[in-house]
């Protein structure tokens, strides 16, 4: 209850920033979490036949490593720190840096996701959100 008074500090520091907040005083245990059991049968069977995977999200750096930890099948996690949101165009930067234009294939769900499938190889939209 405490923290609630501090949420407006953190949020002034701007929306990386109470995400870092949030995930120094929380824990998640990845195992509770809901996953699409389609989406990780296919990247299961893409990590079995070698090719590698990476984790872009724009969860904090915490709670991504804890979710590759729990599926152990990224190669590579790319998640938002203290700074900035990996999210939009700053995923798409991050990719596009590590991977080059069309470097890489990219699963996404929002409209947010938007800039980093026109850099990508080829789009899988899973689940979209109604704006997407």
């Amino acid at each position: 209850p405490l923290y609630l008074f501090l949420v407006p500090f953190w949020a002034a520091g701007g929306p990386a920033r109470l995400k870092q907040a949030i995930a120094q005083r929380v824990d998640i245990d990845p195992a509770t979490l809901p996953y699409r059991a389609p989406l990780l049968d296919r990247l299961r069977t893409e990590h079995a036949e070698g090719r590698k995977l990476v984790l872009a999200t724009g969860t904090p750096r915490k709670f991504a490593d804890a979710i590759a930890v729990h599926l152990g099948i990224f190669d590579r996690v790319l998640a938002t720190d203290g700074l900035d949101t990996l999210t939009s165009g700053k995923k798409r930067a991050s990719l596009l840096a590590a991977y080059g234009d069309a470097g890489f294939d990219y699963a996404g769900n929002s409209r947010h996701d938007l800039q980093v499938f026109y850099a990508a190889r080829s789009a899988i939209v899973v689940a979209p959100d109604r704006h997407a």
